[in-house]
């Protein structure tokens, strides 16, 4: 009844039994090889003789007796968690002593599937009439709508509403509309947010939760003024009610509205401000985001090693999902293929695990890119997928790389298509997240469509956001997009200069491509060759190839060159990343502690774990152990 794993102080409490006497029939038991000392504990030996015996006392046994296990406890001081364990597992008869205890435990619980089921059983044990529904309920939904469980969410509004008055329906609406807000759904944001206000006027706090969810609303659906002044309304109601959620809520849609009105130095000041005052996980996601747009990617970087494991354990898995997609584009932009390849398929399995469209973008556009690096289209098409997404953040991103893959197939008016719509449809959330690295690719594809106009205007939009940033690369992009219009030699040196200033190696590259179609033969060459060694250290093997060409064209012989690609299988195609993890592996460190050392999270570590066991042809850390030993032993032998 008390799990695998128990304290006999609990047994005693629950059975009724003295631990002198229930001593000796604990060591019969250990003796025999049923149970084993565990720490502080006692737990059976093998979890079926557990199972088999606990399944074997029927239905109506087991509810009576956890029931029974549940009172005990509870009389005797026991932890919410371990007296609610036994409670959801009672018959669901009215019981309001039950549910004070669910609900505390509820308050201690980290994982949101566990928090949502003690909340669920809860509500089971209320009355219908009991105005403790809608609070309980309240929270329930928004837990759900962190675990990407929306439609879970409104089927328990539905049923809560029935028994409800329009004030506690209203708050019902007002937690379903902040279950939205964490799907990045701006439809149902807005669509609850107004069945909130059609009932009632909302209570104050309610009023509260309704802006800050409201103001996020707004800004995925591109109305940022409105979203702007609504984020302010939030933050003063919730000044007044001593709310803090609602005052992180409004100053992160403020950090986001700064983001797409193409104020980046200004969403970095106001991110840092908010993350350190009001701590939160989407706290840090803004601030991780407001970094990148800023080119600060070590800080970037330190804070995904410092936030991630807290976020993992504690916050919203939809927080997590957006945070690890995030994380992929420091490691992109400064050239690290490997690590983004890594994080960015681990935030796919999140980002559809919770349903999450903005992630999901960000991680398949992350993804194909590095396929295109390397001058692998198949893979980036299969990577992007056959799904459409509707305009949002992260979507620029996916359709950057959609771009690109038809431009390297010899699509280039398709290419344009694809990302001059994108460009128009994000309008107003442009300078969110992409906007400098995919410019220049617009601006060249309308240059060689003869759209001058068209070049152009991409051109002055991109200097409004360069005049708001302190980054580097906002700046390059701006000088990059102005000299391809203008033809202008000395514009793409400068272009160049800044680029040099900042840590994205692979567009410091690309803008050595443009200016060798600026500049004279001599100088094209230096800037090409210069490019050509940031992919080669790179490992962007397709970028490379193009180089290679483009010099070969202008009567520059490379020599014969040896292979620099790291193999496809075996220990030498393992990546500097993937050796460190199979090093820490081999030392028996769990995933969780591996990402602790390594300053990434436990989803890259699972990530980097699977490209080993392919390179190796293995399947298990039990042969990786093996294969390790076999290795080291071979190099010990060479030596």
């Amino acid at each position: 009844m008390l799990g695998s794993r128990f304290s006999p102080a609990d047994l005693a409490t629950v059975s009724k039994t003295s631990l002198d006497e229930m001593f000796p029939i604990l060591e019969d038991a250990v003796r025999a090889g049923i149970l084993v000392h565990d720490g502080d504990r006692l737990a059976f030996r093998h979890d079926l003789l557990r199972e088999a015996l606990y399944e074997d006392m029927g239905e109506a046994v087991r509810q009576t007796r956890h029931l029974e296990a549940g009172r005990a406890l509870a009389a005797a001081g026991g932890a919410p968690l371990d007296v609610a364990y036994h409670l959801v597992r009672a018959p669901a008869a009215e019981d309001a002593l039950a549910v004070d205890w669910l609900v505390a435990a509820e308050r201690q619980a980290i994982d949101l599937d566990t928090k949502a089921e003690l909340l669920e059983s809860a509500l089971e044990r209320l009355p219908a009439t009991d105005r403790r529904s809608a609070q309980i309920g309240a929270r329930a939904i928004v837990i759900m709508g962190q675990a990407g469980r929306v439609a879970d969410a409104e089927a328990l509004a539905e049923q809560l509403r029935a028994s409800l008055d329009d004030d506690d329906s209203a708050l019902l609406s007002a937690a379903l509309a902040e279950a939205y807000t964490h799907q990045s759904d701006p439809a149902g944001v807005l669509q609850h947010c107004a069945a909130a206000r059609h009932l009632r006027a909302p209570r104050p706090r309610v009023e509260a939760m309704l802006l800050a969810n409201e103001a996020i609303g707004l800004l995925l659906a591109g109305r940022v003024d409105e979203a702007e002044a609504a984020a302010h309304r939030s933050i003063d109601a919730a000044d007044r009610l001593g709310t803090p959620g609602s005052i992180r809520a409004g100053r992160g849609v403020l950090c986001l509205c700064a983001l797409a009105s193409g104020r980046g130095r200004d969403a970095a000041a106001l991110a840092t401000e908010t993350a350190k005052r009001w701590p939160s996980a989407y706290g840090q996601l803004y601030l991780q985001m407001s970094l990148v747009n800023e080119d600060r990617l070590v800080e970037a970087e330190e804070l995904f090693g410092a936030a991630h494991q807290h976020i993992a354990d504690s916050g919203p898995v939809t927080a997590l999902s957006l945070f690890q997609a995030a994380s992929a584009r420091a490691p992109l932009l400064a050239g690290r293929l490997d690590d983004a390849l890594a994080r960015a398929e681990a935030a796919l399995v999140i980002a559809e695990q919770a349903q999450m469209p903005i992630s999901t973008a960000v991680a398949r556009g992350v993804i194909a890119r590095v396929a295109l690096h390397r001058g692998s289209v198949m893979a980036a098409k299969t990577a992007l997928g056959q799904i459409e997404l509707a305009p949002g953040i992260g979507v620029d991103l996916f359709e950057w790389a959609r771009a690109l893959a038809l431009e390297a197939q010899g699509d280039q008016p398709g290419a344009r298509d694809v990302l001059g719509s994108a460009w128009e449809r994000q309008g107003p959330l442009r300078y969110v997240i992409t906007w400098t690295s995919l410019a220049p690719d617009l601006v060249r594809l309308h240059l060689a469509a003869g759209e001058r106009d068209l070049a152009a205007s991409v051109t002055a939009a991109v200097e409004t956001g360069a005049a708001g940033s302190n980054a580097p690369s906002a700046a390059g992009a701006a000088l990059r997009c102005r000299a391809l219009v203008e033809n202008d030699p000395a514009l793409i040196r400068q272009a160049v200069a800044s680029y040099e200033r900042g840590p994205r190696v692979l567009e410091t590259a690309a803008t050595r491509e443009d200016a060798a179609s600026l500049l004279g033969e001599t100088e094209a060459v230096e800037q090409l060759r210069a490019a050509l060694a940031a992919y080669e250290a790179a490992g962007a093997t397709g970028d490379a190839t193009r180089v290679r060409a483009s010099l070969r064209t202008r009567g520059v012989r490379l020599g014969v060159r040896g292979s620099r690609q790291r193999p496809a299988t075996g220990w030498d195609s393992l990546t500097p990343t993937e050796r460190k993890v199979v090093a820490l592996a081999a030392e028996g460190l769990t995933s969780r502690q591996i990402g602790g050392r390594l300053y990434i999270s436990t989803f890259t570590v699972g990530s980097h774990l699977r490209h080993v066991y392919q390179k190796l042809g293995i399947n298990s850390r039990l042969q990786l152990a093996a294969e390790t030993r076999r290795y080291e032993g071979h190099k010990t032998d060479v030596g």
